[in-house]
C-alpha cells in the first residue's frame, strides 16, 4: 500500500496524547497523519456539516451522537482511552483541601480564579463541572 495521508478530528482532552502517538503511527505505517484539534462541539459541528475526516477521536458521547445521525458506522468504533476530570493549582501554590465534599465547596469557594472549558463551546468537562457546581450549590458565586 502506498503512503497516504490520513486526516485524523480530534478533540481537544486528547491532543497531547495524539501528539505523543502520531508521530509513532507515522512511523510505523509510512502514513501521514494530519491532525486537527477543536472541542468536541466544534468536532461535531464539522462532521455534521459534512467535512471528511479518516479517523474522529472523540468523547464516546460525540461518537454516539454521530451514529445517530448516521455519519458514522456503529462497527468502526473502538474505546481507545478513558478521560478523567482533574484539579490543577498553580506552581507552589499549597493543595487545596478536597478530601470531603464540604472541603471541596470550601476550596471553590476560597479560589481567587476557576477556569474551566465552557459548555457553550462543546467542552463536556466544563459541563460536567457546571452541573457539580449547581450540585454543590454555589453555582452562582
Amino acid at each position: 500500500m502506498k503512503n497516504v495521508e490520513l486526516k485524523a478530528l480530534c478533540a481537544l482532552p486528547i491532543r497531547s496524547a495524539m501528539e505523543e502517538l502520531g508521530p509513532k503511527f507515522e512511523r510505523a505505517s509510512q502514513h501521514k497523519l494530519v491532525m486537527m484539534f477543536a472541542s468536541l462541539g466544534a468536532v461535531l459541528r464539522r462532521v455534521e456539516e459534512g467535512e471528511p475526516a479518516d479517523v474522529l477521536v472523540t468523547p464516546r458521547q460525540g461518537i454516539e451522537r454521530l451514529i445517530r445521525s448516521g455519519k458514522v458506522a456503529s462497527g468502526g468504533v473502538a474505546v481507545i482511552a478513558r478521560s478523567r476530570i482533574g484539579l490543577a493549582v498553580r506552581r507552589h501554590a499549597p493543595n487545596p483541601d478536597i478530601s470531603s465534599v464540604d472541603a471541596l465547596r470550601g476550596a471553590l469557594l476560597a479560589a481567587k480564579s476557576i477556569t474551566y472549558s465552557h459548555p457553550a463551546w462543546g467542552g463536556l468537562s466544563g459541563a460536567h463541572f457546571e452541573a457539580a457546581l449547581q450540585r454543590l450549590g454555589i453555582a452562582d458565586k
